[in-house]
């Protein structure tokens, strides 16, 4: 992808080249290096980068923002009402780029290149953090693959409903095996890039879904009487605090968790 990619793995004894790290010597042995050896054989391979800026903006697309995160957030809109939504995502929205912005500018430092996030965690946290890292990739990874799973099996349940009102052999549970089957062939690609063509059209999908759902609600806000909306929030107490929480926890899925390292 850039040329900082494509610079050597310092090994563990040697001082990293001072012209490349900004006249600074590092001393490797003293730090929690990642060897060549704890890196994938894949990722060895891919050091000099396959992709473009291109390729990579619609890789970030679809990680940063979570595409079937969007779907709740008009029901968390309606939770929080329009002034505090609105505040919760553009803090999300800050977050996520202040993180990201961070973690680009540690894929080059102590003196090595770093190309998955825990290999980066574990060279500053040590090995403790590498274990830990891992840990809460994995949860967030099962999280987010049954909730995929799930919403997929739903968008797939609808169509043949759309098409074949009267039928019922075809359920749910079916549904979300066929996709889960297809989510196990995707699995056995051998890196990201060779998802690009995935990912490229889950942000056409996503830019036309987010089209039409505007263009739905400026057409049917028109057809409103606009004396009789009212933005209040409804229920009790009880109610209200926790459609808040459901509705700031729906917020924050929506910004998935970025792997610009291996992006990168």
């Amino acid at each position: 992808m850039s040329e900082s990619s494509t610079r050597p793995l310092t090994r563990a004894g040697n001082h990293a080249d001072d012209s490349a790290y900004g006249g600074q010597k590092f001393d490797v042995e003293k730090t929690n290096k990642v060897t060549d050896d704890d890196i994938a054989p894949e990722l060895q391979l891919n050091r000099k980068g396959v992709g473009s800026w291109f390729s990579a903006g619609y890789h970030m697309g679809t990680t940063i923002a979570v595409p079937a995160a969007i779907l709740p957030l008009p029901y968390a809109f309606s939770q929080l009402s329009w002034g505090p939504a609105i505040v919760a995502l553009l803090l999300g929205t800050c977050t996520t780029y202040y993180s990201s912005w961070l973690l680009a500018g540690l894929f080059n430092w102590n003196g090595q290149t770093y190309y998955r996030y825990r290999d980066l965690v574990k060279s500053v946290f040590g090995r403790w953090g590498f274990y830990a890292a891992t840990f809460f990739q994995q949860v967030a990874s099962l999280g987010n693959n049954l909730a995929i799973a799930i919403v997929a099996g739903q968008s797939m349940k609808a169509l043949y409903i759309t098409y074949n009102p009267d039928g019922d052999s075809f359920k749910l549970p079916y549904c979300i095996i066929v996709f889960g089957c297809f989510q196990f062939i995707m699995s056995q690609l051998p890196d990201l890039h060779s998802l690009r063509f995935v990912n490229a059209l889950s942000n056409v999908c996503t830019l036309v879904f987010s089209t039409i759902a505007i263009g739905m609600s400026i057409h049917n806000g028109h057809q409103l009487d606009r004396s009789t909306i009212n933005y209040e929030v409804p229920g009790s107490i009880t109610t209200k605090i926790m459609g808040v929480f459901l509705a700031l926890g729906s917020i924050a899925f929506a910004f998935g968790d970025t792997i610009l390292p291996e992006i990168q």
